[in-house]
């Protein structure tokens, strides 16, 4: 094996040579500090940040996932057949002829007559809030009130009385109606809860 090197390589055999120590007390020269951070950082794994993602991203790629386009379909389709689902409704149970008064809580339907020839009565129980008008008559035959099947209240303006009958056409309620003509639906309401 041939160790001399070529004319042109002896200038850096020379370099080489005067670098390295050549007794066992010699010491190499310290790397500079700069340096060896440098590789320290080139030997540490690199990790790449993560990317800020917007709240209005966020929800745009959850709505376009295959789950919630199938709960949104569930949820519609429990909607439009919600009412199917409950069944029809009770029927056998009549409308109330009270909104919801402190004093009266009917369970029956009945009707009020009000026998009278004076419009401003009826104005007077659609003003209280008390009835529902759908079941409020006014006449000035009393005789109509005998057609009515159900339970009825006769509201006798002219001759100042109440009287409740239930629908077996028994007389439950009798009063006298109040002087004072802004307590009167108050009073016919509470002659009205007495029926029931």
């Amino acid at each position: 094996m041939n160790i001399e090197l070529p004319q042109h390589l002896q200038a850096t055999a020379d370099l080489l040579s005067r670098s390295f120590p050549g007794h066992s007390q010699d010491h190499a020269p310290s790397l500079p500090k700069s340096l060896v951070e440098d590789f320290v950082l080139q030997d540490e794994p690199q990790v790449a940040p993560k990317p800020k993602i917007s709240l209005f991203s966020k929800a745009r790629s959850f709505i376009a996932t295959p789950a919630f386009g199938l709960a949104a379909a569930a949820l519609i389709v429990i909607g439009f057949f919600s009412p199917a689902l409950l069944g029809p409704a009770d029927q056998s149970t009549p409308r109330e002829a009270f909104r919801g008064s402190k004093l009266v809580h009917a369970t029956n339907s009945a009707t009020v007559v009000l026998i009278t020839d004076e419009p401003e009565t009826r104005q007077l129980l659609e003003d209280s809030g008390l009835f529902d008008m759908e079941f409020v008559i006014e006449t000035s035959d009393p005789l109509v009130a005998v057609s009515i099947p159900t339970a009825k209240l006769l509201v006798d303006v002219k001759g100042g009385a109440i009287v409740g009958y239930n629908a077996e056409s028994r007389e439950v309620v009798s009063d006298e109606l109040p002087t004072d003509r802004s307590k009167l639906a108050e009073r016919i309401a509470l002659a009205f809860g007495a029926l029931h």
